[in-house]
């Protein structure tokens, strides 16, 4: 538990410290990504749809769970400011729950506690901006991974 909550916080203070370098307008939910719009597109009209930057329709491009769970944030709080920081804190927290499961994880796997260590400390360093889905993707995969 010590090891996860030192690469927790580790990982946490510098994804957020690196929050505070972006520039504002970029904040907000970009509708020129896949993500973005999609969600975006849930958030305000309830509608599983428009990936591009043209409207197409209903798509299938996108994972279902991560968008179907960004667009709740952002019907929630807004496709402005606050929902955009509401989920950049979101992937943050995502990401270093899962550098602070490696020790964990690198166990489980057989691979040893110190490989885990080793891999949840340069993923906690390694600040990585930005990012939607994979992060939720990776926990659920390390979650699964035990059984």
């Amino acid at each position: 538990m010590r090891t996860f909550l030192i690469l927790f916080f580790l990982s946490l203070s510098l994804r957020l410290g690196v929050l505070f370098l972006i520039p504002r307008d970029l904040i907000p939910p970009n509708p020129n990504w896949e993500t973005g719009a999609v969600s975006i597109s849930l958030a305000t009209r309830g509608k599983f749809a428009d990936p591009y930057l043209i409207p197409t329709g209903p798509t299938a491009h996108m994972p279902p769970l991560d968008v179907a769970a960004m667009g709740l944030l952002y019907r929630a709080m807004g496709t402005g400011f606050l929902g955009g920081l509401v989920r950049w804190i979101l992937v943050a927290m995502a990401y270093s729950v899962l550098w602070g499961l490696m020790p964990w994880l690198g166990e489980t796997l057989g691979i040893g506690r110190r490989a885990g260590i080793l891999g949840g400390l340069v993923g906690a360093v390694s600040v990585t901006f930005p990012s939607e889905l994979e992060s939720y993707s990776g926990l659920v995969f390390a979650l699964i991974s035990n059984n």
